[in-house]
Formats: structure tokens, C-alpha cells, sequence
């Protein structure tokens, strides 16, 4: 008689994807393949209350039709997966700063649809993340605008932001002075 298998309640909890995909624990959101090589992912986030889970849904279309999203630009924070979201009521892991941003962005109240690398892409399909990163750039580009998040405020975020004006108007005029510069045909280091 073979020996009793000690981890058989874990298999039982598990079914098995495609062939060698590792199998998923259940009620694990699984991702549906991209439909042609410009389509993309849009995240929607579901109104709740505060101390509800997320909840979210993905919609799928092209690169062209991108004028209708945001794309999140935003600092990934440690790269462990712990927090639950639920995505069309199954569950998706996301770090600790994206679930920041995601409850923002639910309490924000926006109706409108994002685009979010960590969920737009399937992250643990090589061949699907590779050919995603490559269209990042026309991504950026052809979204309504892009949405930068840091993280939650903290004791210097006020700060920050009185800066950002002044380093912005600093920048436009080097960049001015450099186009005058190399339009007389001037050398010069800034």
C-alpha cells in the first residue's frame, strides 16, 4: 500500500490550470488571454466603503481606444504580493502601495477606468509581460493622461508639492536657454 500523502487536503484545494501551469489554490483570479498583440487590460475600481475589500474589473481593448483611460504611474514599494483585492469576484494579490492607491483611488469616487501594470498585465505570464513592457511607451502615450502616485502622504508630501512648481518652471527655462543656445549653433553644458 502507498504511503498516505500528508499534503492531499492542499491538492484538494486546488485545480489545475493549463498544462505545466502550477496548480492555483481556488476562488484565484485567473487572467484571460489578450485577445490580439495591441489589446490591453483597463482596471475599473467598484465603489464600496472603507472597510470593505476592493474590488475590481477588467475590461479588454485596444492600445487605440486607450483615450478613454488613465495610466497609473506609480512606486511598486516591496514587491510581496499580501493584500487581497477581488477581481470579477475572484481573488488577486497586490502589494501594500498598489492597494494604497487602489483605496484612493475607490474613496476619490472617479468613474473611470485605469491602466495599472501590476494588474493590466498577467505578472506571471513571461511571454505576456515582456510584449506588454515593449508597448508601455504607446500605453503612456495614448492615455487621457497619467496619474502619478508616490504613496500616502506624509510629513513631507505638502512640502513636496510647493517644490514641484518651482523646479518645473526652473526646468523650462534651462531647456529654453539650451534650444536658444543650440539654435545659434553654441556649444554649452547645463
Amino acid at each position: 500500500m502507498p504511503p498516505r500523502n500528508p499534503f492531499r487536503h492542499m491538492v484538494d484545494r486546488t485545480r489545475r490550470g493549463r498544462a505545466g501551469e502550477r496548480a492555483l489554490p481556488q476562488n484565484l483570479y485567473q487572467y484571460r488571454q489578450l485577445e490580439t498583440r495591441n489589446s490591453v487590460r483597463m482596471v475599473e475600481v467598484l465603489p464600496g466603503a472603507p472597510d470593505e475589500a476592493i474590488r475590481i474589473v477588467l475590461h479588454y481593448d485596444t492600445i487605440a481606444q486607450m483615450s478613454t483611460c488613465v495610466a497609473v504611474s506609480y512606486e511598486w514599494g516591496g514587491t510581496a504580493r499580501e493584500h487581497e483585492i477581488f477581481c470579477e469576484g475572484k481573488r488577486l494579490l497586490v502589494t501594500s502601495n498598489l492597494h494604497n492607491l487602489l483605496k484612493e483611488l475607490r474613496r476619490s469616487g472617479d468613474e473611470t477606468f485605469f491602466w495599472i501594470d501590476a494588474i493590466s498585465i498577467n505578472q506571471e505570464d513571461v511571454e505576456e509581460r515582456e510584449h506588454q513592457v515593449q508597448l508601455m511607451r504607446n500605453i503612456y502615450r495614448n492615455a487621457s493622461h497619467v496619474m502619478l502616485w508616490l504613496g500616502e502622504a506624509d510629513s513631507f508630501t505638502e512640502h513636496s508639492f510647493q517644490v514641484i512648481p518651482v523646479l518645473a518652471q526652473e526646468w523650462d527655462s534651462l531647456t529654453q536657454r539650451e534650444t536658444i543656445i543650440r539654435g545659434y549653433g553654441g556649444l554649452g553644458q547645463f
